[in-house]
């Protein structure tokens, strides 16, 4: 259960992540168009200050890639691991249904013999029965 809220966790953290990732590239095309947009004559401070902007917004979009990346490597991982433990799980199921089977043919086996012994026993009193009614 923690492995599959974790993976649930996981997966609304990347979205959350591409969600950003999406809107700092937003960002970064609308600083883009403000750089292309504004003429020479502006000054150069302004121009800086876009750039600085930009290459700022490069940086945490990169970041956010980086962290989106190994998000999606440790949920790769955790799916793996569940796997192994789901065949483990599967395999061990399959063992115990195995023994209630052979649990169940031996308990048929051991009623089989009782309704032997039963009978036997019925036959035997028969017999008695009937070897005290000659003798009478």
């Amino acid at each position: 259960k923690r492995q599959v809220h974790g993976n649930a966790e996981m997966m609304e953290k990347n979205r959350q992540l591409d969600e950003l990732v999406d809107a700092y590239k937003e960002k970064l095309e609308e600083a883009e168009k403000q750089m292309k947009a504004s003429s020479k004559e502006k000054s150069d401070v302004k121009t800086a200050k876009l750039q600085a902007e930009i290459e700022r917004l490069r940086n945490e979009c990169t970041n956010y890639k980086k962290e989106l990346e190994q998000k999606k490597k440790d949920m790769e991982e955790i799916y793996e691991n569940s796997t192994v433990i789901k065949n483990k799980l599967n395999k061990q199921l399959v063992e115990l249904e195995n023994e209630v089977k052979n649990k169940e043919c031996v308990i048929m086996s051991k009623e089989g013999e009782i309704t032997n012994l039963k009978s036997a026993m019925a036959e035997d009193k028969a017999m008695a029965f009937s070897l005290t009614e000659e003798n009478t």
